[in-house]
């Protein structure tokens, strides 16, 4: 059984390219964690450089998603731009004056959506002690100040989580100890566990009378019927 969970560790966690670093970026865009955290496990794990790469490439991570947004958001704006000089025109405005001060809006706009990023970064984590702060609340809440940033939030916090790999190991005890065999006590649970896993691993001789024995004498002392 530990060796079948740490094949699937090593398929998913064991080597940087088969991280997915989707997941750290949900850390960092709670506001109670942010960057800070991810740097704090990546120290406990790995070594400074190590830990400094990781922590980076999430960070990179992080970049890519807003900018892939922000791009988006300017596609909005342009098109919006264009539906507002067509009424222009037909108001019959100054429509060259309008539009440069729009483009004007739009470069001003961007240059500080750019450090939307690095702007939540800086700030200080909120109370991780709060145990009322909703996530996505506190991004609705902050999405004037966090215009580009706050839409990255609302999609990758709303990802459904899968069920883990290794949880499927611990399912065995349900197979050993179901609705008609409820009496056997945890020691007898655990044998039998042990005893399947061995015998399924083939290559480790096992005196099974001997064990047998051993468990027996166990659930005397436990019992107090010392003969």
């Amino acid at each position: 059984m530990t060796m079948n969970m740490m094949l699937k560790f090593e398929k998913y966690w064991g080597r940087e390219v088969n991280h997915n670093f989707l997941l750290y970026v949900v850390n960092v865009l709670d506001p109670c964690l942010k960057l800070k955290y991810v740097k704090f496990c990546f120290g406990d794990l790995y070594d400074y450089d190590k830990a400094q790469l990781l922590t980076n490439k999430v960070k990179d991570t992080l970049v890519s998603l807003y900018e892939f947004y922000l791009k988006i958001d300017e596609v909005v704006d342009n098109n919006r731009h264009k539906q507002d000089v067509n009424t222009i025109n037909d108001m019959e405005v100054d429509v060259n004056t309008l539009a440069r001060f729009k483009r004007h809006l739009l470069e001003v706009d961007s240059v500080e959506n750019k450090n939307e990023v690095e702007r939540y970064l800086i700030e200080g984590c909120e109370d991780h002690n709060d145990d009322k702060l909703d996530i996505l609340g506190w991004w609705k809440s902050n999405a004037l100040k966090y215009k580009t940033l706050s839409k990255v939030a609302q999609h990758v916090l709303a990802i459904s989580i899968s069920t883990v790999a290794s949880e499927s190991a611990f399912s065995t005890g349900g197979r050993v100890l179901d609705q008609f065999r409820s009496s056997p006590s945890p020691a007898t649970v655990q044998a039998l566990i042990c005893c399947q896993n061995w015998l399924h691993h083939g290559s480790i001789p096992i005196d099974i009378r001997s064990l047998i024995n051993d468990l027996e004498t166990y659930e005397n002392l436990k019992s107090g019927n010392v003969f």
